[in-house]
Formats: structure tokens, sequence, C-alpha cells
């Protein structure tokens, strides 16, 4: 099965994974997070990551509603899910790539209303590579597991269009075939 049903890895880095750890790691409180679907969310607004032209000229085409950081702490799991509202999002990891970390989804074709309690699924994984931003389908049964001894942080961008009114395979299309996401920066 194809993995672009799942996810697609956009043709630009999220440059400053780095620095985003290291200030998550040593200037944020535990006050400045907030809890938001189950999540510890930070909210960083737009201004901070507007700086990027990816992120700008997206921004301008599908306005964002939440912008943030998701941290996700060491040895859990966000169980199986579609979201409620969001028909797509824009995830980038800022933790290492490396940690054992994961988002997997559960391919459609294996679960039917009789498989779906305490059954085996084929799932798909979405590796992440490090600096790389992803557009998820978050309208296909996912989860997210962090059998780390550290905390999983994950950009991710939640935009004011529903599910209605953005799919994923509308931005998918538009990234792939449009110049939106592959900005150049002239310098």
């Amino acid at each position: 099965m194809s993995d672009d049903k799942f996810y697609f890895k956009l043709p630009w880095a999220l440059q400053s994974r780095v620095e985003i750890l290291n200030m998550l790691e040593n200037d944020i409180t535990e006050s400045s997070w907030s809890e938001y679907h189950g999540f510890n969310v930070l909210p960083l607004g737009t201004a901070p990551m507007l700086t990027s032209p990816h992120l700008t000229e997206l921004h301008k085409r599908h306005p964002f509603k939440n912008m943030g950081i998701i941290r996700m702490d060491p040895y859990t799991n966000y169980d199986w899910h579609t979201d409620g509202v969001r028909g797509v999002s824009l995830n980038a990891l800022i933790s290492d790539p490396m940690a054992r970390t994961c988002c997997l989804f559960r391919n459609s074709h294996s679960v039917t209303p009789m498989r779906r309690a305490h059954s085996n699924f084929n799932v798909t994984e979405l590796v992440y590579e490090s600096n790389a931003a992803y557009l998820l389908n978050v309208q296909l049964d996912h989860m997210v597991l962090n059998l780390s001894s550290k905390p999983r942080y994950m950009f991710s961008i939640e935009f004011m269009e529903d599910k209605t009114k953005l799919t994923y395979e509308d931005l998918r299309r538009e990234s792939e075939f449009a110049p939106i996401l592959n900005v150049t920066t002239e310098k």
C-alpha cells in the first residue's frame, strides 16, 4: 500500500529543529504548557515560525488556527483515533528522530467492524526524518507512541479550514503540483 494515502513529506525542511529543542529543554517553564485534546501544548502564535517563506506562503493561502509544539510524556501512547475537526495537519518532529517514538496509521483495508476490538491490524509507520515537515491525513485511524525516556516534541499546525473545506488530499495535491509549498528564497 502506498504511504502517500497516510502522509506526505514536504519538499522543504524545518530549519530550526535544534534551536527549538534547546529552547524547550532549557527556557520553557512547566506553566507555559496547556492541555489540548489530551496533549501538552505550547502555543507559538504565528509570528515565530513565519520567518520561513514556505510557512508564510502556506499561511496566506490556508490561515493557521493553531501553531505550536506538542509534548508527549515518556512511555506513553495516544490511542487509535481520527481527528474530529481537522482534515489535515502539518507536523515536524522536534525530538531526536532516532528516539523510540512513532506515528502509526491503521491500514483501512484491514479494519472491519468485527475486527475492531482486541485484534491485530496491518499498520503503516511514519518514520520522521530530521528537519522534515509532513502533511498527515488525520481523518484516517492513527496513533502515537513514545517509548523513549525523554519527552517527544512535535511542531504542529492546525488550519482554520476544517475537514469539510481543507482535506489532506487537497493540500497534498496543492503541494505536489503548485509552487505554494516549493518556495525558493533568493540570496
